[in-house]
């Protein structure tokens, strides 16, 4: 076999090679095992900190930390909810569909209305304490939007 043929053939079997090891994205700073939408695409990621104190300091202060993944994917939206519903201890769906009424907060710019129906699902892994947690919400469109938010006490690992 001629040694151009050898070396595009190589080129050819790890390209295959590769685009089958695409799979889920990675969640860079995850600390438990937080499953991911397989074929889903990391947009975006945010780290955040919070103190929260008390007015008269009666009480030490309680730091957390969190990170939030924005993905997407071309998959419908009840794809992906039945991937979560599978992956997620059960009870984890809260709320069902909400709207946008339902989320905490709205982002700038926004019409209530805008970002459609949401499912959401919170969890909390084994050993975590009450304020922690993990929340995957999932927002329909084109493409679908999955945002998942890890929310710990501050020196957690």
């Amino acid at each position: 076999m001629p040694r151009a043929t050898l070396t595009l053939l190589i080129a050819i079997s790890l390209a295959v090679a590769l685009a089958g090891c695409g799979g889920a994205a990675s969640l860079e700073g995850a600390i438990a095992d937080i499953p991911v939408y397989p074929g889903a695409v990391l947009k975006d990621t945010l780290a955040m900190g919070l103190t929260e104190s008390t007015l008269d300091g009666s009480e030490p202060d309680k730091e957390t930390e969190g990170v939030i993944w924005d993905l997407e994917t071309s998959d419908s939206a009840e794809k992906v909810i039945a991937f979560y519903e599978k992956a997620l201890p059960a009870g984890s769906k809260s709320g069902g569909q909400l709207g946008a009424k339902g989320r905490a907060s709205q982002d700038e710019g926004e019409e209530e209305g805008d970002r459609g129906n949401i499912t959401t699902f919170n969890y909390r892994p084994t050993g975590w304490t009450e304020e922690e947690g993990v929340t995957i919400e999932i927002e329909p469109g084109s493409p679908t939007k999955i945002t998942i938010t890890q929310s710990v006490n501050k020196g957690r690992s």
